[in-house]
């Protein structure tokens, strides 16, 4: 019984195990470039498929990357080598799906595909309109193609040029170069008469530099591909349109979005970009169960009317004649849309500030004018109370002081009148002491209460005054030393000074 538990549990931990690592394996999904590992274009298409995939399938996928390079490299013994190491490769672990990147990649993996991935779904990216009707016509494929838009790239010409009439295209001479090439004669087979237009094919950047020379504003470039010259040398279609428009006095036109920004005014565009998406759309549909053949091909309509905004200002193009709908990028931009938040915000700082200032500057007048009123009213009142203290000084001074030394002289004569009563004479003479003694309080208090030595004499002899009275009546020696001292002293100043120096004695 035991036995059997046991061994029951191990079965469903062994299912459990199994499907745990069926859901942990990532999806795979292979990308087989045609352009070498450096071109341009090739990013944007990465851009867009990744993109999408992350967008549309919440689960990982894990991406392989292939760079087939076969615009310069298509012999047999090249093929046969990448049939090999493709088939070795992923003979372990089949794709999910696979996506063919642009028209060679496209027919090399249709013309291989049993030898290589067999049955995987099969999602191309950029086929030519009539190599996407064939490749969905399989069973298991699906995808995303284009067209260049010449008819909608020459009327723009006309819109924004309408002084041309001479058409220079541009292109170079490889498998790929001579197909386009072909497909611009016909396009462009039907445009409106009265317009001189030259094919230079195969031509290095210096030659098409030299003849470019020769020809004025009436003449518009269009550089179709150009991956070889009839030299054998190799380029990159963006790099060899950032030579020849460095110095062009020719406006020059493309028909894929990468070119803009490295010379071409603008056009109608077939967007990389936007191709890699709709196929990264395309696969999660197919990673979610969906058919190939069931989803029909996408991507004709992938234009976008795009204009590069330096290169319309170099050649004296008025933006007013760009069409209304199109995008136009590289726009320089106003000191205020550049420069309009820090403009903005470094005002609002400065007025607070300003503001800031402007409060702590009236707030130190009010506290100024405050100090000074409290001065002022601290001088009035030590006025006031000089005022009262000479007032009374005065009083005590010219009044009860004379009326006292009056009592006193009739205190005399009385002492005179009665100098036959020895008792009489003593009670006058004790009645003569006390009224010379309140008579010398008087005068002491008087001085004390308004120096007049002050304002007769000044500050110093007041001092010395004062300290010799002082030294008189208490037998205490005081030395009293002056330097320097202002004789026109202000009379607050110099009655502050004495008064902290009489209250200090």
């Amino acid at each position: 019984m035991c036995f059997w538990m046991s061994f029951a549990f191990f079965q469903c931990s062994l299912a459990g195990s199994l499907a745990w690592s069926q859901e942990a394996i990532h999806k795979k999904i292979v990308l087989l470039y045609n352009h070498r590992t450096l071109s341009p274009v090739n990013f944007d298409w990465d851009r867009g498929i990744v993109g999408a995939l992350k967008a549309n399938w919440e689960e990982p996928v894990e991406v392989e990357v292939e760079y087939l390079d076969l615009i310069h490299n298509a012999d047999p013994d090249y093929l046969r080598h990448w049939i090999e190491l493709l088939r070795t490769k992923y003979a372990e672990r089949r794709p999910d799906i696979v996506i063919p990147i642009y028209g060679n990649a496209v027919e090399f993996l249709l013309e291989n595909r049993d030898a290589v991935f067999p049955k995987v779904p099969i999602v191309f990216c950029s086929a030519p309109q009539k190599l996407a009707e064939a490749a969905h016509a399989e069973p298991g494929v699906t995808g995303v193609a284009f067209r260049f838009d010449f008819q909608g790239t020459f009327a723009v010409m006309q819109r924004l040029l309408p002084q041309s009439k001479r058409l220079l295209v541009v292109s170079g001479v490889s498998t790929q170069d001579q197909t386009l090439k072909a497909v611009a004669t016909r396009e462009l087979a039907d445009v409106e008469h009265g317009w001189d237009i030259e094919f230079w094919e195969g031509l290095s950047e210096t030659e098409v530099k030299q003849r470019m020379m020769g020809y004025g504003p009436e003449t518009v470039l269009l550089l179709l591909s150009y991956d070889r010259d009839q030299l054998g040398n190799q380029y990159i279609t963006q790099e060899f349109l950032k030579q020849i428009a460095a110095d062009s006095k020719v406006p020059i036109f493309g028909l894929f979005d990468t070119l803009l920004g490295s010379g071409i005014v603008g056009g109608s565009l077939a967007s990389a970009e936007t191709q890699g998406k709709l196929a990264g759309e395309l696969a999660a549909r197919v990673l979610r169960g969906d058919r190939p053949e069931d989803i029909p091909f996408v991507g004709l309509d992938a234009h976008r009317l795009l204009f590069d905004a330096r290169q319309l200002q170099r050649f004296h193009i008025p933006e007013a004649r760009v069409p209304p709908h199109a995008e136009v990028a590289f726009r320089q931009k106003t000191t205020w849309e550049e420069f309009g938040q820090v403009i903005f915000f470094g005002g609002l700082g400065l007025v607070t500030q300003g503001l800031i200032i402007v409060s702590l500057l009236i707030n130190r007048s009010r506290r100024l004018f405050a100090e000074r009123e409290a001065r002022e009213l601290a001088g009035k009142i030590l006025t006031a109370q000089e005022d009262e203290r000479s007032y009374l000084a005065r009083e005590l001074h010219d009044d009860l002081s004379q009326r006292l030394a009056a009592v006193a002289i009739e205190a005399g004569r009385l002492d005179n009148k009665a100098a036959d009563s020895p008792t009489g004479k003593q009670a006058l003479g004790r009645l003569k002491q006390g009224l010379a003694s309140i008579c010398d309080d008087l005068h002491r208090l008087s001085h004390s209460m308004h120096p007049s030595l002050l304002d007769d004499f000044g500050l110093v002899d007041a001092l010395r005054s004062e300290c010799d009275s002082l030294s008189a009546r208490t037998d205490m020696p005081i030395d009293f030393q002056s330097d320097h001292v202002p004789s026109d002293l202000p009379r607050n100043v110099a009655l502050c000074l004495y008064r902290v120096a009489q209250e200090a004695l």
